[in-house]
């Protein structure tokens, strides 16, 4: 994983940043014919919701930045020494999905489970943040979940 990436719960100050990267997203996948995201979803609502839920995680790029660790682990964060510096959004979401409720057949297991929505990274970001994202998301619910 890159050392210059730090994963963290979103705050509120990063939720334009987001939409940039949202509104990127939107832009590539209307590019390549895909009718995702292209009905004004996600919005800046949906954005600050998750944030005030604490769904909101981003990975954000400094120099500075450690080891990307799970988003329980206090960190100090200085925004002034990295304008602009998130890079990727996704919402972790670990209370459950409503729409998950109403599937056509029947899930395998009845217990917790995580999921990662709305997930964008910036343009010009390497495709590999996808999966670190997914990774980190993992490893948070290894630290929420212990077996």
């Amino acid at each position: 994983m890159n050392e210059d990436l730090k994963y963290r719960k979103a705050e509120p100050a990063d939720a334009e940043r987001i939409m940039e990267i949202i509104r990127q997203a939107q832009a590539q996948m209307r590019a390549l014919g895909s009718r995702q995201w292209q009905d004004g979803y996600p919005a800046r609502a949906d954005i600050d919701n998750d944030i005030a839920r604490g769904y909101g995680y981003v990975f954000e790029k400094s120099s500075t930045a450690q080891e990307p660790v799970a988003a329980e682990t206090p960190q100090k964060y200085d925004k002034g020494t990295v304008p602009g510096g998130v890079i990727a959004y996704g919402a972790v979401v670990f209370d459950g999905e409503p729409a998950y409720g109403a599937i056509d057949g029947a899930w395998l297991t009845g217990g917790d489970y995580v999921v990662l929505h709305r997930l964008a990274v910036a343009d010009g970001e390497n495709v590999s943040v996808c999966v670190w994202m997914s990774d980190m998301t993992c490893e948070t619910a290894v630290i929420l979940w212990p077996t």
